[in-house]
């Protein structure tokens, strides 16, 4: 069989910061249908014209939309568009946000079929001819009702599945997944060592089979840098684990084998470490391997909010993790939330506080996004507190509100983000940062047009009224 594999996207005029790199997703997909000699083709519409899309029809038996839920919409109407133009073959969406919500994605699409989690061997039953009503991890419609056949088991090991073909997709237009830390020439091999998350944050996506972690050995993850270093001549990488140190035992074999392979490559944390899982030794094992700037997630400076969020960190932890990365000479960035459903205006006074208290190196202070799939977005659901008009809203940088907070208001949210920006951005911290390494004050210069779109921080608006924390309300 030929299968046409679409990432969907398009440019909005939300701000958001735009990573384009290969979606890896798909990359496995093809990986496995390749492997049995089956035709594979991909279209990444971050990087290419949606004309690709009917450009690479010729002979397709399939086409797989892999979908974020901000691109939602945009799939929608490439499945019209795909049917309006004739295409006769069966069309599957994918993606977290069809996991989240299979129903309303296959009848607002009017696809043939949904795939519910990891779709790798989904594929191939399809490729093999099964009838996708009898394909494990398959939902689609008979006779107007929902049907959602049972969850495949994750049986195969990480280490029996094929390299990402990334080779499907124009590697030449990527850049790097990191715009601060990198030359802009930098392009990024992206790697997953891991897959899953034992941790229960109210706000990520998780159900009872993303809770599994599935770990890669070290030597299959060493082996992997290896072939894009060598066949694509990546030297830059980014982890994208939902949590790399979630396993710090795993953590420290996988720094022990890159630095034993001397592979002479630098890399990146972008999604967030757990701040309480790192130690001396992990930091140290972090710089010798290559890292030059990892992240962690607090999201709350504030300890009930935090606690009510599954996010239960000690502030020990957090500032001694930032002290360990300065010390090791990695850059840290820390993430905050701003606006979740328990916020109220004295755990946003406390957030922006977090700036001198924790002193990282970088701050990122994100409006909160209530994810399908997270607790968070069925909490709200089932309150009926949900105010969304159109998935395009969606955006960690966006200016929507996309629920009825019970305290705070968009401007009290948005004002306060504004406010922590500008004391993260004013600090000597910051300067001495960038004097240190000249690439991030050259990075930010070129992308001040952007940086100032997403922070505001020139921005001196009226300040939302915040409420200083009492002494028997301020804990931790």
């Amino acid at each position: 069989m030929n299968f046409l594999f679409v990432f969907s996207y398009e440019e909005t005029n939300i701000s958001q910061i735009k990573v384009h790199t290969p979606p890896l997703g798909i990359g496995y997909m093809a990986a496995f249908l390749k492997r049995r000699g089956h035709g594979v083709r991909g279209v990444d519409l971050q990087v290419q014209k949606r004309s690709d899309v009917f450009d690479n029809l010729d002979g397709v038996d399939m086409v797989g939309i892999s979908i974020l839920t901000n691109y939602f919409e945009q799939a929608v109407d490439l499945v019209a568009e795909l049917r309006e133009k004739g295409f006769k073959g069966k069309i599957i969406l994918g993606g977290p946000h069809v996991t989240a919500l299979p129903e309303p994605s296959l009848r607002d699409s009017h696809a043939d079929f949904v795939c519910v989690s990891e779709g790798e061997e989904v594929m191939v039953d399809f490729a093999e001819g099964i009838p996708g009503k009898e394909i494990q991890g398959v939902g689609y419609l008979q006779d107007g009702h929902y049907r959602s056949n049972p969850l495949r088991p994750f049986s195969t090991p990480l280490d029996d599945y094929p390299f990402p073909a990334i080779e499907i997709f124009k590697l030449e237009r990527y850049g790097s997944y990191n715009m601060t830390l990198v030359p802009p020439s930098t392009r990024d091999g992206i790697i997953m060592t891991s897959r899953g998350c034992p941790f229960r944050c109210d706000f990520c996506y998780r159900d009872d089979v993303n809770k599994r972690m599935r770990l890669r050995s070290a030597e299959n993850i060493v082996d992997e840098i290896r072939q894009l270093k060598e066949r694509y001549g990546y030297r830059k990488f980014s982890f994208i684990d939902d949590c790399f140190n979630a396993n710090i035992k795993q953590a420290k074999r996988i720094c022990q084998h890159i630095i034993a392979a001397n592979l002479d490559i630098i890399f990146t944390l972008p999604n967030g470490m757990r701040a309480d899982l790192i130690d001396d030794e992990l930091a140290k094992l972090m710089h010798q391997a290559g890292c030059i700037g990892a992240n962690i997630g607090v999201e709350s400076w504030d300890t009930t909010v935090a606690e009510k969020m599954d996010k239960r960190l000690k502030k020990e932890a957090t500032i001694q993790a930032v002290k360990l990365f300065r010390k090791h000479n990695i850059i840290c960035t820390a993430y905050f939330i701003m606006g979740q459903y328990w916020d109220n205006k004295e755990s946003l006074k406390r957030n922006i506080e977090a700036v001198k208290e924790l002193n990282a190196d970088f701050f990122q202070f994100t409006n909160f996004v209530p994810v399908p799939g997270s607790p968070a977005y069925g909490y709200l659901h089932e309150k009926g507190l949900l105010d969304i008009k159109t998935f395009r809203e969606f955006s960690l940088f966006g200016s929507k509100l996309l629920f009825k907070h019970p305290e705070l208001s968009e401007e009290d949210i948005h004002a306060s983000i504004r406010i922590a920006n500008q004391k993260a951005a004013f600090r000597l911290r910051t300067l001495l940062v960038m004097l240190k390494r000249p690439i991030i004050l050259w990075n930010v210069l070129r992308n001040f047009g952007q940086i100032l779109s997403l922070t505001k921080i020139f921005e001196f608006g009226k300040a939302p009224d915040l409420v200083l924390p009492s002494p028997e309300n301020k804990k931790g």
